[in-house]
């Protein structure tokens, strides 16, 4: 059964382009690999096992979920999402003062994880 949430969030991932499912099992059975996706008009490569294959990214994101996330935790995660497009990331979403909005960080975070049917 499909929740609404996951329905919405697959239908998201779908209009921007995303892999499927399928496509990240298919990635990790050969041991990992990165796929491609589209955030905010930025396509960048990401590995899936990056961030669900590591434990300590794991425990991480249950922080960040309870609450309970430290600046390191959101580090972690954040790295292991974007993986070597961290850099362009950052470049994407700097402001014009210079500075990257936290905010729109985790947000962009987000539509990753949504991109590979992570958010749910």
């Amino acid at each position: 059964m499909t929740s609404k949430r996951t329905s919405e969030t697959a239908k998201k991932a779908a209009a921007r382009g995303a892999k499927t499912p399928a496509d990240f099992q298919e990635a990790e059975a050969n041991g990992g690999g990165t796929v491609e996706v589209t955030v905010q008009g930025l396509t960048i490569e990401v590995d899936p096992t990056a961030i669900n294959g590591d434990w300590e990214v794991v425990e991480a994101i249950a922080a960040l979920e309870e609450g309970k996330a430290s600046p390191a935790g959101m580090l972690r995660v954040t790295k292991a999402a974007l993986g070597d497009a961290y850099d362009d990331v950052k470049e994407h979403l700097r402001g014009e003062n210079g500075r990257i909005d936290a905010e729109s960080m985790g947000g962009f975070v987000k539509e990753v994880f949504e991109a590979l049917n992570l958010g749910n």
